[in-house]
């Protein structure tokens, strides 16, 4: 699947549309006609005939994590992850029933557990590279999400929390237009070193690798199991021992 931005928020429209005409939020499930909702199920039936119908499920799996993969260079009101999962739940038991006839929604079931749901972004061409990845929790109103920033040979950002000077430091925060979700904690790392600037004022820093931890909790006790994903903005400002780029902001919503 490409990772070309005008690609990918149309197929995010397609798969918006797939689950507006076909999703059923209160069963988790899909439905062969669209809308109303009243044909039959993507399930297998009793009726041996009908058993392929499960292969569009497994081709919607196959996309929603995929797109879940890329979600941090779209803007998508849907949280895929979150989807797919009640997807697979909710085809579980039809699976069960004649294992040997859907060896396609096998190998999706297999590899649910193994995908790599790290979000990746790249600043400044590539001096810096931002990986996010959401931890498990079981408790669904609550988020955990580790950030791993590794920064090229001699080439550094201003910690977090320095405040003054003409630099800006890492910070991270939820989106401005965040509706869900609330920051509850962010865990920032041991500053790397501590540089002398022009004015010869001492500047702490990160350089090379480096995480940073955060806990986010869904506001008010909402609960929308679909759109559950959460816009978060990091800023940062990449410099070295002759200049600083311009200051930055890379979102993720996860």
């Amino acid at each position: 699947m490409t990772s070309k931005q005008a690609y990918l928020e149309q197929a995010n429209l397609l798969m918006q549309k797939c689950l507006e005409e076909f999703w059923d939020a209160q069963k988790g499930t899909l439905y062969l006609s669209p809308s109303n909702q009243v044909g039959p199920q993507l399930t297998r039936s009793l009726s041996a005939t009908d058993g392929a119908i499960l292969s569009p499920v497994s081709t919607t799996l196959s996309c929603l994590y995929k797109l879940h993969n890329r979600s941090a260079l779209f803007e998508s009101e849907f949280d895929y992850k979150t989807v797919a999962s009640r997807l697979l739940d909710g085809v579980a038991g039809d699976v069960n029933d004649n294992t040997m006839s859907h060896t396609s929604i096998l190998r999706q079931i297999d590899s649910a557990g193994k995908e790599d749901f790290s979000l990746v972004q790249y600043v400044d061409k590539g001096l810096a590279k931002i990986t996010a990845q959401l931890c498990e929790s079981e408790d669904s109103s609550l988020k955990s999400v580790r950030f791993e920033f590794k920064i090229s040979a001699g080439w550094h950002v201003t910690a977090a929390g320095v405040n003054g000077g003409s630099y800006s430091a890492l910070s991270l925060d939820v989106g401005a237009d965040e509706l869900e979700w609330q920051m509850l904690s962010a865990d920032y790392p041991n500053v790397s070193k501590v540089m002398n600037d022009l004015d010869n004022s001492a500047v702490r820093v990160y350089d090379d690798t480096f995480r940073l931890e955060a806990k986010l909790q869904r506001k008010n006790g909402r609960e929308d199991s679909v759109c559950s994903g959460a816009s978060l903005i990091i800023s940062l400002q990449l410099c070295n021992d002759q200049e600083c780029l311009l200051p930055c902001k890379i979102s993720f919503r996860i």
